[in-house]
């Protein structure tokens, strides 16, 4: 779900320890455990054996030394396990291969007596939850136990129903699923082992003699191996954008070309910004591409870097993709490069998708839009996808517009602002959304009385003062 530090420093306060991951999921007990044992709000049953009860809606987050519950409300911890569950309660994780989104987890006799022995959690980040806890399981038992220990892993099926449906790959393609993400690639590309693992290293290697085959023939008559390079970067906050000098796709796609023009004849043929065409899992984030076909005397490379920007629940984080596909100069032709193979990296880039459907945590996004977490930007984009906007119990959205309003009647005023257009517009936006009373008050007053005192989210700071008054 997120490990933004404003999130992960709320949480840390309830649990009283510090929290690294937070991640909203829906639990399933054992039928042995009271229907009060949880006191939350009951979502709606999930799919699950006999031996289990109802879904409920729980934020787990994950610690250095154990795991917290915290009710859906975060008011306090649940009452089951009280609230945590040590990594050395932990006995195996059984990854459901009927579905994308759950796992269980078993305990061994460690845990207090009375608790369920083992658990569902279907969440829809199953790999990056899986992940953090198999790792800090691993730091937790070299600290304590001094020995090298992992948790042990299992894949079943938990569930009687199918999984769910996906789109099909089309002829002559297969559905690959790298890192949470899953795309189409030709039956003919097949996974290279590296020096550290077998599978899933993003690695795939075909004959050009094979690529001839089925409607999208390539039509070469020519052999060579061509080579296709997934890489999947780690999601990051949307803050750091800026100190990494990524805040655009075309900066990432800029480092790709840069590491490739090594040579006196490399050559840019395609340098050009490119438009995802499909949506395989209804994915609500914004996707932003980039192409490039760079060729030399020994290699001619098409690639294509794609940005999932506001990625859900939070809408806090962007993770960028580069798709690299590598062959011979020899065996191909400029046109060729910017034809065949780079239209064959962009139907990759087109299939791109995350594997479980992501959805919208609305009630910390309306947090985090309340406590003024977002930058301009990121405002906009939410306020026009899902219509929402800061409000909280001083409604900074109001009280943000009176004070433009004020400053802008001022200059024109004093004849500063010469253009009468701007002043009817904001006069307009707070007619719309105020009182004539409350239309009316000085800047100075809604500044010392009315924002001085947001009344939630972090300590006011100099930044977020300012941050409203910007956003107008």
């Amino acid at each position: 779900m997120s490990s933004d530090s404003h999130i992960a420093q709320a949480c840390s306060k309830r649990c009283g320890a510090k929290v690294l991951y937070v991640d909203l999921v829906s639990l399933q007990f054992e039928e042995e455990v009271e229907d009060d044992a949880l006191e939350d709000e009951k979502a709606s049953a999930g799919a699950a054996g006999p031996k289990f009860g109802s879904s409920r809606r729980v934020y787990i987050c994950v610690g250095q030394s154990c795991i917290f519950l915290l009710r859906s409300s975060m008011s306090q911890k649940l009452k089951a396990y009280d609230g945590q569950i040590d990594y050395v309660w932990m006995e195996k994780i059984v990854q459901d291969t009927s579905s994308r989104s759950r796992f269980l987890l078993a305990l061994n006799d460690k845990r207090p007596k009375g608790s369920p022995a083992q658990f569902i959690i279907d969440t829809d980040n199953r790999d990056g939850l899986l992940t953090l806890i198999c790792t800090n399981y691993v730091s937790d038992c070299i600290q304590d136990l001094g020995s090298l220990s992992t948790l042990p892993f299992f894949q079943h099926s938990l569930a009687t129903s199918p999984a769910p449906s996906r789109v099909a790959a089309p002829k002559g393609f297969k559905m690959m699923d790298f890192r949470g993400y899953t795309f189409f690639i030709r039956q003919s590309f097949k996974e290279q082992p590296s020096k550290i693992s077998k599978v899933s290293t993003g690695h795939f290697k075909a004959t050009e003699g094979d690529l001839n085959l089925g409607e999208r023939s390539w039509g070469w008559s020519r052999q060579g191996e061509v080579e296709l390079f997934v890489n999947v970067v780690d999601p990051i906050p949307l803050s750091e954008l800026i100190p990494l000098g990524r805040e655009h796709v075309r900066w990432v796609a800029m480092e790709c070309k840069a590491s490739l023009l090594k040579s006196w004849d490399s050559v840019v043929l395609e340098n050009t910004p490119y438009t995802k065409k499909m949506n395989l899992a209804n994915d609500i984030a914004a996707w932003s591409c980039w192409q490039l076909a760079v060729r030399d005397q020994e290699d001619s490379w098409a690639i294509v870097v794609l940005r999932r920007q506001y990625v859900p629940p939070m809408m806090d984080v962007v993770q960028d993709f580069i798709l690299a596909m590598k062959c011979p100069s020899k065996s191909v032709s400029a046109q060729t490069v910017q034809g065949k193979l780079l239209k064959e990296v962009a139907f990759i880039a087109d299939s791109f998708s995350p594997a479980p459907h992501p959805n919208l945590n609305a009630d910390i996004v309306q947090a985090k839009l309340d406590a003024l977490l977002y930058d301009s930007e990121a405002y906009a984009w939410i306020h026009n996808r899902f219509k929402l906007q800061p409000h909280g119990p001083v409604d900074v959205e109001k009280h943000a517009t009176i004070f433009v309003k004020g400053v802008v009647k001022s200059l024109y005023n004093e004849h500063v602002l010469s253009s009468i257009e701007v002043l009817e517009e904001i006069s307009s936006r707070t007619e719309e959304n105020c009182t004539l009373a409350e239309a009316d008050l000085e800047p100075l007053t809604v500044a010392l009385k009315l924002l001085s005192h947001p009344g939630q989210g972090l300590p006011r700071t100099a930044a977020s003062s300012s941050c409203a008054a910007r956003r107008q």
